[in-house]
């Protein structure tokens, strides 16, 4: 959930799992500088992947990452690499300052969509809708079928700026492109099809959700 949208938010996080993190690890490379021992940065960082592969916790990964931050040159794979992982461990605790991470992966990289549906988010938790809308539309750019861009945007649209015609085109490729589908989908899209004057549409979506996940007091109130 995007907390701080207006009347509530059922936006799922967008990095879930950790195939995320072994996809970085590719994404940014090894450092530009030449061989590293076990005590350098390229050494330093493989601690980082070990630990975030065996899921430590904040506790322990956030001190090694601040320490390869410090260790790699400017602009180095092991410093972007550095600035990724900082900006997903701090979003939903400090939004402001895993944006400003993320600055750099994106001037690095501006074609990973994750690190702009991860700006997006940002926005959305420091409350600019707009940038958040932008970033969502930049993430879809480079990845256009991915559902959960589509719901997040859609149900920013929705939620936050009240635009529901607007929102409902993503909402519906969202549950489109979902497979399995997704409880959290579902909802949206019912929450958007109602404030859209499609009722029925909206109430078959609406049971589809709460039979999905029971235990929703979200989707039961729908």
């Amino acid at each position: 959930m995007v907390r701080g949208l207006p009347g509530g938010g059922r936006t799922p996080p967008v990095i879930r799992g950790r195939s995320c993190h072994r996809k970085n690890a590719r994404l940014y490379g090894r450092s530009m500088v030449g061989q590293r021992d076990e005590h350098g940065v390229d050494g330093l960082r493989r601690r980082v992947e070990r630990a975030l592969d065996e899921g430590r916790g904040r506790k322990v990964v956030e001190p090694l990452l601040e320490r390869l931050l410090g260790m790699a040159p400017e602009g180095d794979p092991a410093q972007v690499f550095a600035h990724r992982h900082l900006a997903e461990l701090r979003l939903e605790r400090d939004p402001w300052r895993a944006a400003l991470h993320l600055r750099k992966v994106i001037t690095a990289h501006p074609n990973d969509d994750v690190s702009h549906s991860l700006m997006a988010l940002a926005q959305a938790l420091l409350g600019n809708y707009r940038s958040a809308v932008a970033g969502y539309r930049r993430a879809l750019a480079i990845t256009p079928h991915n559902p959960w861009y589509h719901h997040n945007l859609g149900h920013l649209l929705d939620v936050a700026l009240d635009e529901p015609r607007a929102a409902l085109p993503h909402l519906q490729l969202a549950l489109d492109h979902a497979d399995p589908p997704e409880h959290e989908i579902t909802a949206s899209a019912a929450h958007c099809l109602a404030r859209c004057d499609r009722l029925e549409d909206a109430r078959l979506l609406a049971e589809g959700a709460a039979a999905a996940a029971p235990e929703s007091e979200d989707h039961a109130s729908l």
